[in-house]
């Protein structure tokens, strides 16, 4: 089956910044009918040089937000769920901001506080509602796809013995309702049974990992091994720790009770994503910002200093 040209996350962003323009300029107006003052006049739309301003800068001050919580990453790979509740969460934290920064600096007819409170609630429903919906909408189409098999991830298996094919056999239909189509299976270094897992390939063995992933173009990897053999499971994870792919693995009792993994399944068997990364997503973020932040003051407050001392050696130097 032919893929369809897959979702670009480019249009998650340009969703959030034409809805979060459209909220600020529908507030332009609230603001002012909150306030008794005239939204029309004889000449039209009563619309000043801050309408415009707002427009173009506020988006991109939540575009900067949602960059900085990790909400521009693969759009098929994201819950519903997870981003109605991480849209709300961010809106409540930029609407905060925006009203201590510009609302409440607005010139108020009488001492009605009721003004505020309307103010507030209304960005945050508009900004929440209108954000929110433009997501939806990208987030099921991408759903569609998904259970069409129109865009397919390709996932590796690792392991040939028992254990790998009962995983296979509880797994492949709920992981191909999300878009996880596996394409073969590689050994750890156990003894592999002797007729194909399921009727998938044997592509390899884990010596060989690196190579099987780059010209199948693996982007996820199912771990189907016994938690016990810790030896091959940590030569494993050491073999996947350079590559840029998704890692699952069927977790003990003991890692869903004590609350230490994320389900990213809860259909059928559970399996869960294994971060190879120290630190969250949202966490690299700031300190990517951070880091850019630091270098770019820096370079302002030293270029003085640097551009003396350059000066300086360059009367110093007698040349050749």
């Amino acid at each position: 089956m032919n893929q369809k040209p897959r979702l670009h996350i480019a249009w998650y962003a340009i969703s959030d910044y034409v809805m979060s323009a459209w909220v600020w300029g529908l507030m332009y107006f609230l603001r002012k009918y909150y306030l008794g003052i005239r939204v029309a006049g004889d000449d039209g739309l009563q619309i000043d040089d801050n309408f415009w301003l707002g427009i173009f800068l506020v988006p991109l001050g939540w575009l900067s937000l949602y960059t900085i919580v990790g909400a521009y990453r693969c759009i098929y790979r994201k819950s519903r769920l997870r981003e109605m509740i991480t849209t709300f969460i961010v809106s409540l934290l930029g609407v905060v901001f925006l009203y201590f920064t510009i609302i409440l600096d607005d010139i108020r007819s009488n001492n009605d506080f009721r003004y505020y409170y309307a103010a507030f609630f209304s960005l945050l429903g508009l900004q929440f509602f209108f954000v929110f919906a433009g997501r939806l909408l990208l987030l099921n189409l991408a759903k569609r796809q998904l259970r069409k098999g129109l865009v397919r991830y390709p996932t590796l298996l690792i392991g040939g013995n028992g254990f790998a094919a009962r995983l296979y056999q509880e797994t492949a239909q709920e992981l191909a309702k999300e878009g996880y189509h596996y394409t073969g299976y590689v050994d750890a270094g156990e003894k592999h049974a002797e007729a194909p897992i399921g009727g998938l390939p044997r592509l390899g063995d884990i010596k060989s990992i690196e190579a099987i992933l780059d010209t199948h173009k693996i982007n996820t990897v199912v771990i189907g091994l016994d938690k016990n053999d810790k030896a091959s499971l940590e030569s494993v994870i050491n073999h996947l720790s350079e590559k840029d792919v998704e890692i699952k693995i069927p977790p003990d009792s003991i890692d869903i009770l004590s609350g230490s993994v994320r389900v990213s399944n809860i259909l059928g068997a559970v399996l869960i994503d294994l971060k190879t990364g120290l630190m969250p997503e949202w966490q690299q973020n700031i300190k990517r910002l951070l880091d850019v932040t630091v270098a770019v003051l820096g370079l302002v407050i030293l270029s003085p200093y640097l551009l003396y001392i350059m000066i300086r050696t360059s009367l110093s130097s007698l040349g050749p």
